[in-house]
């Protein structure tokens, strides 16, 4: 199934805008008024890990700025690449969720 089986298809039908409502309003982080962002990033330990799961390809848009501090703070956590780091971190945050 393509990710793109809409394209070119208005998301304006009822169906659309009932299934995004929903999502948004699903949406764990903003509703759990408990999460403080700061106590979260204190609580970040990075550590390599031994087990490791095929990947996917993804692509993330962000600035220059802040792809560039994002690789210096992976290098100084003894990470070879920003990939290797941002996986760490999303991890850490699904872990953090559970």
């Amino acid at each position: 199934m393509s990710l793109n089986s809409k394209q070119g298809q208005s998301f304006t039908d009822d169906n659309s805008k009932n299934a995004m409502a929903q999502a948004l309003q699903e949406n764990p982080l903003k509703n759990n008024r408990n999460f403080d962002a700061d106590e979260f990033a204190s609580n970040l330990a990075f550590e390599q890990k031994t087990n490791k799961e095929r990947k996917q390809s993804v692509s993330l848009t962000m600035t220059p700025t802040m792809k560039n501090e994002l690789t210096d703070l992976a290098k100084q956590n003894g990470y070879k690449s920003l990939s290797e780091f941002a996986v760490d971190v999303f991890q850490k945050i699904l872990d953090y969720n559970k």
